[in-house]
């Protein structure tokens, strides 16, 4: 699934990006991609709306649920905006 949704994301239909997301975290947030997922999908949320405040969220949510993920420390940054 998380295959999938990074091919959407590569050719920008992050509308399909976000169902597919959607759907994994649904269904596997504890799974070793959940934290990628997560990180993804904030990053799909925000080009396909231009608003910072998905970044923020993205990284409020690693935080939260993947603390010491690699996925949270690439996020840091957003932490910011």
């Amino acid at each position: 699934m998380l295959g999938m949704a990074k091919c959407h994301f590569d050719v920008a239909r992050f509308d399909q990006t976000g169902l597919i997301l959607e759907k994994l975290l649904a269904e596997y947030s504890r799974s070793d991609s959940a934290a990628e997922a997560t990180y993804l999908r904030g990053g799909g949320r925000f080009k396909s709306t231009h608003d910072l405040k998905h970044l923020r969220e993205a990284y409020e949510r690693l935080q939260a649920s993947y603390p010491s993920s690699e996925w949270t420390k690439k996020a840091y940054p957003y932490r910011l905006v």
